[in-house]
């Protein structure tokens, strides 16, 4: 906002359940000019449009897979689709393959020996980790992952239909769901 000086709309696109910048581009006419924009907010907020058009356009917003994240680390990115073609979805998956599965991935020489020292990295890391540990990857309560998406007036009607972690979010039917008539921006957020 601050780029095209329409910062001090913070609180008002705050409201309107803003989060990030793709999301102004999900805003309805109706909401925005509720807002009330001067003359020269308006022009700038057209700018901040586009851009945010173009942010959603390229998934400015999306966080990339965590495998994506491991390949891109060890400059193997090149290799995603083929490792998706093979039925890895997560970096842990890889300890999985066979020899003759990295082979049909048609590495290249330096991609070989980079792959060979990460999965040897990967395999030492899963193989050391103390699944017994739960302070290193703890789940936060449902309250903190709704104040975290900005949804937390949801908290008490999830708990009214009987929600008490985010495990349990995944018992709620589409029904339940759509009771608690989420907003485009609210269900933009939650399905992230």
């Amino acid at each position: 906002l601050e780029f095209w000086r329409i910062d001090e709309l913070e609180d008002i696109l705050l409201s309107l359940d803003v989060m990030t910048p793709s999301d102004l581009a999900i805003l309805e006419v109706k909401e925005i000019e509720k807002v009330g924009l001067k003359a020269v907010q308006r022009h700038h907020f057209k700018k901040a449009m586009a851009h945010s058009k173009y942010l959603e356009a390229i998934a400015f917003d999306r966080p990339p897979s965590p495998l994506n994240l491991w390949l891109e680390t060890w400059r193997l990115d090149r290799l995603l689709k083929s490792l998706y073609d093979l039925g890895v979805d997560v970096k842990e998956d890889i300890i999985d393959m066979s020899d003759n599965d990295a082979k049909m991935m048609n590495m290249r020489l330096l991609e070989e020996c980079r792959w060979k020292q990460a999965t040897g990295q990967l395999i030492h890391v899963i193989r050391a980790f103390d699944f017994a540990d739960n302070t290193r990857a703890s789940t936060p309560s449902l309250t903190t992952w709704l104040e975290s998406l900005k949804l937390e007036e949801l908290d008490e009607p999830l708990k009214e239909l009987g929600v008490c972690e985010l495990v349990d979010l995944g018992d709620l039917s589409m029904r339940q769901l759509e009771a608690l008539q989420l907003n485009r921006l609210q269900r933009k957020h939650w399905d992230m």
